[in-house]
């Protein structure tokens, strides 16, 4: 194996709302596993106007975590956490922009106070405020922005459209190379998102001096997923969200993408998604309270990420900011039931995903389940004499602050995910019994007489291909070697058992 994602492009991913950093978390977990995307490093822009939302707030501890397990860890042998993730910060150059290394963008702004402080209600002449006051309620106009927009995207569309002006817009104006893409991450039925994804599209493509590469932001191939409703929020009169509006503002939003977006080739892909079976959450008005349960909409929302890197580069050219090719594209399952498992995917998402994701979970299991105890015997694997690994080695800072934080919110993303509505649960987590690890399929082998019996397979099976794998790696760091060691076992393990998913 050789680290090949150099030869890439760079993707600058701009994930708005609790919608984007919800998917950008199910990316992160993908690309820990070892999912592949075509791209050198991603770069993601969280824009919320909401700094302490509970979906980017836990998205942005997700993707530090990511980074401080990645910094241990080499890719010749190893793919696990193999693609590089990085602030928009990281890569800018001595004498540029100083802007904060965080995966968040700053709104100016929105900190403090209230939306008709921002727009200059009281400075403006009786005329102007009655204008104003036709276009936006006085609830509207004494809301906090702090909590970000609450379902109101023509609150959102007068803050956002400022983005353009930012210290972090112009860097990644400046920073955008010559072959690297840009995606954006949006839900289409509340505030921030149904008015960042359309602003931030125009502010790219028609991008003009004195911004840094105008004429290559115009043409940058650009591609975009809209998530539809997929989630609900129980009735509230205390709170301005209301799920009966989700389908209206849908509809609305809809129209003018076609108008602006879809209808004039300004996307080269614009990926649609959005789900019928919906459960209700407690109502919050952000800040931390706004904390979903992991979905599958997410997962698949984030496949759309790693499809559009896939898109050859002849299929993404633009003349003057208009897509010469437009694609449109959604997303489907096989069966319409209520819980998903690893069969309701179709060939190309197993293809993708389902190899390396359970390579992760294989591993994660065995590490919580019997590390300690592998480690204590004297003749195996974890005794090498190339590399021993003992169990001082899962005290240290890498093996129980970061691999093992990491892997408590993984678990925790599978988890939501089971539990949600529509769920997706495609393991057993934590079995014994290894051949029943995956939802809805179980190994199977030839008995004497012609039939058909399980596979079975246990841990103590799984020392074996640990074993072949210690004698093939050459010597390397402590972190390293592990890593690598359960990324080619489980990589052997899962093509002996579990090829027959993709028949």
């Amino acid at each position: 194996m050789t680290d090949t994602n150099k030869n890439y492009p760079k993707l600058f991913l701009f994930c708005i709302g609790g919608t984007g950093a919800r998917v950008l978390k199910s990316l992160s977990f993908l690309l820990a596993s070892g999912v592949n995307i075509k791209a050198s490093k991603i770069i993601p822009i969280i824009i919320d106007p909401d700094d302490s939302n509970g979906d980017v707030q836990r998205t942005i501890e997700i993707l530090r975590n990511y980074q401080s397990v990645r910094k241990s860890l080499e890719f010749n042998y190893n793919g696990f956490f193999k693609t590089d993730i990085q602030t928009l910060a990281s890569l800018n150059p001595e004498g540029g922009k100083r802007i904060p290394d965080s995966f968040r963008a700053d709104i100016n702004g929105t900190r403090d106070g209230i939306f008709q402080n921002f727009i200059g209600y009281e400075t403006m002449s009786l005329e102007n405020r009655a204008m104003v006051e036709l276009l936006f309620s006085e609830k509207n106009l004494t809301s906090e922005l702090s909590v970000g927009f609450k379902g109101n995207p023509h609150m959102g569309s007068v803050v956002l459209n400022q983005f353009n002006e930012s210290a972090e817009f112009e860097v990644f104006a400046s920073q955008l190379g010559e072959k690297d893409r840009v995606f954006i991450v949006s839900s289409i039925f509340g505030g921030t998102g149904a008015a960042g994804f359309p602003l931030l599209v125009k502010n790219i493509r028609n991008a003009k001096d004195p911004l840094s590469n105008p004429d290559r932001l115009k043409n940058v191939p650009l591609g975009a997923i809209t998530v539809a409703p997929y989630f609900g929020v129980e009735p509230d009169d205390t709170i301005s969200i209301d799920k009966s509006t989700f389908i209206a503002k849908t509809k609305a939003a809809l129209e003018y993408y076609y108008d602006n977006l879809s209808g004039n080739n300004s996307l080269n892909a614009l990926y649609y998604i959005g789900d019928q079976t919906v459960r209700d959450y407690k109502a919050a008005e952000g800040r931390t309270k706004q904390m979903n349960d992991a979905h599958v909409i997410e997962l698949f929302s984030a496949l759309s990420i790693l499809d559009f890197m896939d898109i050859p580069e002849e299929r993404l050219k633009c003349s003057n900011g208009v897509a010469d090719e437009s694609s449109f594209l959604e997303y489907g399952i096989r069966d319409d039931v209520d819980h998903l498992n690893v069969q309701n995917l179709g060939l190309k998402t197993k293809v993708a995903i389902l190899e390396p994701l359970t390579q992760y979970v294989l591993s994660m299991n065995f590490w919580n389940n019997t590390l300690q105890q592998a480690v204590s015997k004297p003749e195996n694997w974890a005794r090498s004499k190339k590399v021993p690994i003992k169990t001082d080695f899962l005290v240290t800072e890498f093996y129980r602050q970061q691999l093992s934080r990491y892997n408590l919110r993984f678990k925790e993303w599978l988890d939501e995910m089971a539990r949600n509505t529509r769920s997706f649960a495609p393991y057993n987590q934590d079995t014994t019994m290894l051949h029943n690890l995956i939802s809805g399929f179980t190994p199977m082998k030839k008995t004497l007489l012609g039939g058909e019996k399980p596979n079975e397979w246990y841990y103590e099976d799984y020392n074996h291909e640990l074993n072949e794998q210690d004698v093939k790696l050459p010597v390397m760091e402590i972190e390293q070697r592990f890593m690598a060691l359960f990324y080619n076992a489980t990589k052997l393990l899962f093509q002996k058992r579990f090829t027959a998913l993709f028949q």
